[in-house]
């Protein structure tokens, strides 16, 4: 699955506005780690295509999506349901982690309280 790169102007109409779970990655292209996780979000999107939609978010050209949201580490993933923000993971070490927890969210949609928070190892 190719990746959708979105602005700060779409954020609304592409995620809060969207049906189903959605993943914004926020992301700078001088960070490792972020460049690690698009792979890893490419490889999630191929085998969750039917089940989720993935954005991406450079911050270094949307600063008021990363502001709006508190995000002060990057990669940071903003799991949205129905438009609301059900989750979130500062870094992605690994496709067993990011699986897993796609795994919880899809079985458990749209219940924030019921998702257990967990940070990347």
């Amino acid at each position: 699955m190719k990746l959708t790169a979105i602005k700060d102007s779409e954020f609304e109409r592409e995620v809060l506005n969207a049906g189903g779970l959605v993943i914004a990655n926020l992301w700078a292209p001088w960070s490792r780690p972020s460049r690690i996780a698009l792979s890893i979000l490419e490889q999630i999107g191929d085998r969750h295509a039917a089940d989720l939609k993935i954005v991406t978010v450079n911050v270094d050209k949307n600063e008021k999506t990363a502001k709006d949201f508190g995000v002060n580490k990057i990669p940071t993933l903003l799991f949205f349901e129905g438009g609301k923000l059900v989750d979130r993971a500062h870094g992605i070490s690994s496709l067993k982690y990011l699986e897993a927890r796609i795994n919880l969210l899809i079985s458990a949609p749209a219940s924030p309280a019921m998702i257990p928070q967990f940070q990347s190892p």
